[in-house]
């Protein structure tokens, strides 16, 4: 009888000594996913910040090259407009001088064009990007839904 007894006490001794191992498990696994967690919503803010910056700096080098080009095109209306003033010049040099506004004109003209198609993939790809973000946000939400559910799992 007392060997039973004390056999059933190493085995109470042994079974307390599991939990206690098994809690702390738990608590060190507990303690690595809120690191993970924070890793998580870390980059994710990374990932945001560098989105509104890439964002930024491609609409300003498209805006900073369309002023160039209003630029480039008051100076050809001034080219014009100065032609208009010079009627005494002989008409060879004002063939040659429209001549060459007509081809400022046309490159003017490419290069709005090109400005338009370019401001048109930014707007398209904006829309890219806002759904890239939807797509991290919810790659992030079904993340912490499975460390919530593996944690309930480890607690349950």
């Amino acid at each position: 009888m007392d060997a039973a007894i004390e056999v059933l006490s190493d085995v109470r001794r042994a079974l307390s000594h599991q939990e206690e191992m098994i809690r702390s498990t738990r608590d060190r696994l507990n303690t690595e996913i809120s690191l993970v967690r924070g890793k998580i919503y870390e980059l994710n803010a990374r990932v945001d910040s560098l989105l509104k910056s890439f964002r930024s700096d491609y609409t300003d080098a498209f805006v900073s090259r369309f002023e160039d080009m209003e630029e480039a095109s008051d100076q050809i209306l001034g080219k014009i407009n100065g032609l208009g003033e010079n009627l005494d010049l002989q008409l060879s040099e004002q063939n040659s001088k429209i001549n060459s506004l007509y081809e400022d004109i046309s490159l003017l003209q490419e290069e709005i064009n090109s400005i338009k198609n370019r401001l048109s993939e930014i707007s398209g790809r904006n829309s890219n990007f806002e759904i890239l973000e939807r797509i991290a946000r919810l790659e992030r939400e079904s993340g912490e839904k499975e460390i919530t559910s593996a944690v309930d799992k480890l607690r349950g």
